[in-house]
C-alpha cells in the first residue's frame, strides 16, 4: 500500500497492460485495469509512474541479496504488490516469461493517476 496526499492506494493481482522503462530518466511508468483506493475497488485504468530515485534495484523473489536493476527487470504482465516504507518503495511484478521480480526503489517520487 501507498499513500499520496493522504489518499491510501493498493495494487494486487492486477493485469499490467503497459509498461514503459527509461533508464537515462529513471523512470518507470506501469499501466493496468484498476486499483483500491481508500479501500475502495476503482475499476480504471491507472498509472502507477515512479521517477528520480536515488537507489534502484532488483531481484527474483526469494533471492536474499538485491542486485542492479536492469538485471531482473523485464516485462511485467502482473503487478502483484507495491509497499511503501518511508522512503523505500517496493514493487513485486510477474513478468511476460514468469518470473517473479522484486523492485526496490529509495527516495522516488512517485504518481498514481487515471488514464
Amino acid at each position: 500500500m501507498i499513500i499520496l496526499d493522504t489518499i491510501e492506494y493498493s495494487f494486487a493481482d492486477e493485469l499490467v497492460v503497459g509498461f514503459s522503462y527509461d533508464s537515462a530518466g529513471k523512470k518507470i511508468s506501469i499501466t493496468f485495469e484498476s486499483y483500491s483506493k481508500n479501500n475502495q475497488h476503482v475499476d480504471k485504468k491507472c498509472n502507477l509512474t515512479i521517477d528520480s530515485w536515488i537507489e534502484g534495484e532488483s531481484k527474483i523473489h526469494g533471492q536474499e541479496k538485491y542486485g542492479e536493476l536492469e538485471i531482473n527487470l523485464g516485462i511485467p504482465s502482473l503487478l502483484l504488490s507495491v509497499d511503501q516504507y518511508e522512503s523505500v518503495i517496493v514493487i513485486t511484478i510477474n513478468t511476460l516469461d514468469d518470473r517473479y521480480v522484486v523492485l526496490r526503489f529509495v527516495g522516488a517520487h512517485i504518481k498514481v493517476y487515471n488514464v
